[in-house]
């Protein structure tokens, strides 16, 4: 499904994380998905990203879960082409508020919401002394 203004939201915010777009074989793809209907969801009881992050550890056993999403969710995925993976993956729902996907202010603020929970700077963009405020 292609929607500009969630494409456009979503390319805002990593550029905003220091993440540059490429088109020839980039280490980072993302997409995402609007569901009109309610939905299971298969998912996993996991730690607190930054807990992961912290750790680092590979060996974390998940607990399956299902989730019932109600109508209007959006569900964006990070998937890392060298480690062959996803590696992330967030939603908005019904849960915060209706999704409206015909209204670019509701689409523009599920995508934030969802971003909001990724936070992790593009590999040495910080070090290099860029910092967020200079490049908005």
């Amino acid at each position: 499904m292609v929607n500009s203004v969630i494409e456009k939201s979503i390319v805002a915010r990593m550029k905003f994380l220091g993440y540059k777009q490429a088109s020839n074989k980039p280490h980072l793809i993302i997409g995402f998905k609007m569901f009109q209907d309610s939905l299971k969801f298969n998912g996993y009881n996991q730690p607190d990203i930054e807990e992961w992050a912290r750790s680092q550890r590979e060996d974390i056993d998940y607990d399956p879960q299902k989730f019932s999403l109600n109508s209007g969710t959006l569900l964006i995925q990070f998937y890392d082409r060298r480690q062959n993976r996803s590696i992330w993956q967030g939603y908005a729902t019904t849960m915060y508020g209706s999704i409206d996907f015909s209204n670019n202010r509701h689409l523009k603020n599920a995508v934030i919401s969802i971003l909001d929970k990724y936070r992790f700077w593009a590999e040495g963009f910080l070090e290099a002394g860029t910092s967020p405020e200079k490049d908005l």
